[in-house]
């Protein structure tokens, strides 16, 4: 190495080396410095457009591949993607800000399209924190009248940087296909926020005089919304009704009793439209568990362990429930939509608003092409009710009609060969097949009643009461529910969007600066799938890594032993620090 002295003391500086460097650093580093995030969002910037849960070894493999030899480590990776996420989708906490000016041009450009965001005031003048926000858009609501008269409802959680809480309400149509009515984003689920929103839900999107059916779980914040004067969902004045989803029943069904085939007969027994079918089946489960039955006897409740509230059944069975459900048992349909969404959990605020609208958009276009072509091929209902007349059609050569009076309308609906108890076998009900009685009445040429009670709690008729039609020359298509008319499945997604524009073309905001608050930032790793409860390990199906830890933890043993392992590791903890202590 050459050097050239300054002239004044032992200090040299270097010009130039013309051999080769051979001194080396003490210790390597493979992660090098110049690989900043920014290089690394800048790898991954068109793999986030397709896949936002791209995981970081994948991530890792894509830095490897453009700059061989680099491994950065899991948290510059992990920053990459998060800025990757902000330059295609904006920024974490400015996303925030965009929420009124977004729903705002949506509203400007879609007619009929409600909005309402709440916040609070901060520390720095002109700025406010966010605190929930609600939205439906204009075809959505024109759909209501369409639909039949039951929403389900339901939360998930946000997965991206800030904690929260994504709550829904959703309809369905003619072929239980769903239609998203509202959003909502709050911090968390609890009674202020469900009561907040469904109070809007009602003044803005259903309409104060839609009477109307609503599923949902059994949370403490949703039950007690059902019970309030001022929201417009109260049971005692007729306002509506409240279901509970079978699915959750069974869940909590099977974590507080623990048999298998108990759980496995409750999920048939729920769904019987006829009383003998329940009542069978109510048998079944108390021979083999007369705890589950009371355990059961007490999910209806507003407070389960009090004992002065009466039973109420009604809320959970169909065959009990007077025809408000619809024949939709679940909030299945909700869950479904956490899926749909589950990419855009993972986004900031102003993507999950934007994402909501592209589906909606997505799904009114291609729903009403395939419905206008059914139409054109000159169904009057839609495919799934078309199919369950036609299967119900080829069963009538099956049934005796024996008219009682043609005045009054009363016949008798002979099936041949139908399952029957039989008696008991080491504990449990037998059956046997012989011929059963139905009694059919048809008041007039849409009012129409069956012992088995399909018509009542579907409104499409059942194989007996299209075996009387069949003898009488009746239109048995003229007892189905208009809700399942071809016609009606169009007008429910002929609601029209349209485009709102480039952010430079929306119309100015002059308001208060809306920001997140600082406590909300979620620490550690993201939780981007739900914790599976008791009918995820009876049924066998797996969420995700962190789900399958949760599961092991939370089956019969491995909770006991998860319990105590917990408990020793505490009293260990402080012996330590005890011992520590002592030092001093």
């Amino acid at each position: 190495m050459a050097g050239k002295t300054l002239g004044y003391g032992d200090k040299w500086i270097i010009k130039k080396c013309s051999l080769p460097h051979t001194c080396y650093s003490s210790a390597t580093r493979e992660d090098h410095c110049q690989l900043t995030s920014a290089m690394v969002a800048d790898v991954i910037r068109l793999k986030i457009t397709k896949n936002v849960d791209i995981s970081i070894n994948a991530i890792r493999d894509l830095v490897e591949e453009r700059y061989p030899g680099a491994n950065p480590k899991y948290n510059k990776l992990w920053r990459g993607r998060e800025l990757a996420i902000a330059r295609q989708f904006g920024s974490w906490e400015g996303s925030y800000s965009h929420i009124i000016p977004l729903l705002d041009a949506i509203q400007r450009t879609n007619p009929g399209t409600r909005y309402t965001v709440v916040s609070k005031p901060t520390e720095k003048e002109g700025y406010r924190y966010f605190m929930r926000a609600a939205w439906a858009w204009g075809p959505c609501i024109d759909a209501v009248p369409y639909l039949r008269p039951v929403i389900t409802i339901d939360a998930c959680f946000l997965s991206g940087r800030y904690k929260g809480n994504l709550l829904m309400a959703c309809g369905y149509d003619a072929e239980n296909q769903l239609l998203p009515l509202a959003f909502a984003l709050v911090e968390k689920e609890n009674f202020d926020n469900w009561g907040w929103f469904m109070r809007w839900l009602r003044y803005e999107v259903i309409g104060l005089n839609r009477f109307m059916c609503v599923i949902s779980d059994r949370h403490g914040g949703i039950k007690k919304v059902f019970r309030q004067d001022d929201l417009g969902w109260n049971e005692d004045d007729g306002e509506c009704v409240h279901r509970l989803c079978s699915q959750h029943v069974a869940e909590n069904l099977k974590k507080n009793i623990g048999d298998d085939e108990v759980c496995r007969l409750f999920k048939i027994m729920v769904k019987k439209k006829k009383p003998r079918r329940l009542n069978e089946s109510m048998e079944a489960i108390r021979l083999l568990r007369p705890d589950a039955i009371d355990y059961l006897a007490r999910v209806g409740k507003n407070v389960e362990h009090d004992e002065s509230e009466v039973a109420k059944p009604w809320k959970v069975y169909q065959a009990m429930d007077n025809g408000y459900r619809w024949g939709i048992m679940t909030t299945n349909g909700s869950e479904s939509l956490n899926n749909v969404f589950k990419q855009s959990r993972k986004l900031p605020v102003s993507a999950i608003i934007e994402d909501t609208f592209y589906k909606c958009v997505k799904w009114f276009v291609q729903r009403k092409e395939k419905a206008e072509a059914c139409r054109d091929e000159g169904q009057i209902f839609s495919t799934r009710v078309h199919r369950m007349l036609s299967k119900r059609a080829r069963k009538t050569d099956k049934m005796k009609v024996t008219p009682f009076g043609h005045v009054h309308g009363e016949y008798q609906v002979v099936s041949q060969g139908e399952k029957v108890p039989f008696g008991l076998e080491a504990g449990r009900l037998t059956y046997t097949y012989q011929d059963y009685m139905y009694r059919v009445i048809i008041a007039s040429e849409t009012e129409v009643e069956c012992t088995c009670q399909k018509p009542h709690l579907t409104k499409i008729p059942c194989v007996h009461v299209m075996s009387v039609c069949s003898l009488r020359h009746f239109n048995a298509n003229s007892f189905v529910s208009t809700y399942y008319s071809i016609d009606t499945l169009i007008n429910t997604w002929s609601g029209l969007f349209h485009v709102y524009g480039n952010q430079c073309e929306w119309p100015t905001y002059t308001g208060s600066i809306i920001v997140p608050e600082q406590r909300l930032i979620t620490v550690g790793r993201r939780r981007h799938n739900r914790i599976p409860g008791w009918m995820d390990m009876l049924q066998g199906r797996r969420l995700g890594h962190q789900a399958s830890r949760a599961t092991m933890e939370r089956n019969a043993r491995g909770y006991i032993l998860y319990t105590i392992f917990s408990f020793l590791k505490i009293h260990f903890t402080i012996k330590l620090i005890n011992l520590w202590l002592s030092f001093f």
